[in-house]
């Protein structure tokens, strides 16, 4: 998934923004894109090798997904800081890491619209009317 999303970020990059990027892809890079092999995703779940919590816990978000996919979906993960370590000026300062942490963290702690969106509706409803009322 690393790879992959190396390559989908520099060719959207290229396309989209039309920044030229510095990656070279070889032809077999571009083949092996959407290469799926079904025996690694078996022997894998298989074997059952699911990393544990603790050294998942640094990312929480990402860690959960590993979690629940890892043995049959995800092949293998690797751990890293950045997606484009190599560009300084497009990672996050502490602060913007802190701050994006905080809100996935309030994000994940209250997601009524996704999974109660009807009771939000009433509620918004309600207040709606006790508002107008007073």
């Amino acid at each position: 998934v690393y790879n992959r999303q190396l390559f989908k970020l520099a060719l959207s990059s290229r396309v989209v923004d039309k920044k030229p990027t510095e990656r070279v892809f070889s032809t077999f890079d571009l083949m092996d894109l959407f290469k799926v092999s079904p025996s690694v995703l078996i022997s894998n779940y298989k074997n059952k090798s699911i990393p544990s919590w603790a050294e998942l816990k640094k990312f929480p978000g990402l860690g959960q997904v590993i979690q629940k996919c890892y043995p049959m979906y995800i092949v293998r993960y690797i751990e890293h800081n950045s997606l484009l370590l190599d560009d300084p000026n497009q990672q996050l300062t502490e602060q913007e890491q802190d701050q994006a942490m905080d809100e996935y963290l309030y994000e994940a702690n209250t997601d009524k619209i996704v999974n109660e969106p009807e009771k939000l509706l009433t509620e918004r409803s309600y207040k709606s009317t006790t508002n107008t009322k007073k």
